[in-house]
């Protein structure tokens, strides 16, 4: 299965928002953008990295699009990785890696 929200968002308005895993090079990059008439967020993202932090990426993209900012800070992506299969004790690294790009990229959106 092809990962979900993956490339760039093209508004001038999309911040965005870095996770790493020095120890092993992921690299992720997560942008949002405030769609102004509705409130709601949309996502999309851009990795380096092992699979199981691409498969976070796109569990939590797909997850906060369409949520407002105040939602997303609270993504219970533990559960939503969880309810997908989990992952063993060696990839749990990705769901840190991901919170952090999140929580770096909600910070800079405008607040509203």
């Amino acid at each position: 299965m092809a990962p979900r929200c993956s490339g760039v968002l093209e508004s001038e308005s999309a911040v965005s928002g870095r996770g790493e895993n020095p120890a092993c090079g992921d690299v992720l990059v997560l942008m949002l953008d405030l769609e102004p008439d509705s409130g709601l967020l949309q996502a999309a993202f851009q990795a380096r990295g092992c699979s199981a932090v691409i498969a976070v990426a796109s569990l939590g993209a797909e997850a906060v699009t369409g949520m407002k900012p105040s939602e997303a800070r609270a993504l219970p992506i533990k559960g939503i990785v969880k309810e997908a299969g989990g992952l063993d004790r060696l990839q749990s690294h990705a769901i840190r890696v991901f919170d952090r790009a999140l929580q770096q990229a909600l910070h800079q959106l405008p607040t509203v």
